[in-house]
């Protein structure tokens, strides 16, 4: 058998519950989502995903993508809304406020990565099982 090079591409993450729980939350030199970018590009990682994008200010959101930008590094998927929305069920309910509500998460969400380097976003817009529930009851 010949030499086997790795072909899977990894992404380190800035948090999923908490901006204060990173991947590599006590190796980074700083605190940070900066710090955390820096050190998965040092790592070799291809991207970082930054779930909590939307829970972000603007000025942290710019300041991620260049320097994602200046890694070369892509961006992966965020939450459509912040934590404490996207268990809402939006989807299930058949009143327009709603979609209404819905489609305006969707549509700061689509702000949030048109400021990130490539544009390219996977977005979480809920737990199927979770919405299946909310739906039956």
């Amino acid at each position: 058998m010949g030499e086997v090079t790795p072909s899977l591409r990894y992404a380190s993450h800035l948090g999923y519950r908490s901006p204060e729980a990173p991947l590599f939350q006590y190796s980074a030199q700083r605190p940070g989502p900066l710090a955390q970018v820096d050190l998965a590009a040092e790592l070799g990682f291809v991207g970082v995903q930054y779930a909590l994008a939307r829970s972000s200010s603007v000025a942290e959101q710019t300041a991620v993508a260049a320097r994602l930008q200046h890694w070369g590094l892509a961006t992966g998927c965020m939450l459509y809304a912040p934590f404490e929305l996207i268990r809402k069920p939006f989807l299930c309910r058949p009143d327009p406020l709603a979609r209404r509500e819905f489609l305006g998460q969707v549509r700061a969400a689509i702000e949030v990565a048109r400021r990130q380097p490539d544009g390219t976003w996977r977005w979480l817009i809920g737990d199927p099982f979770t919405i299946g529930r909310q739906a039956a009851s």
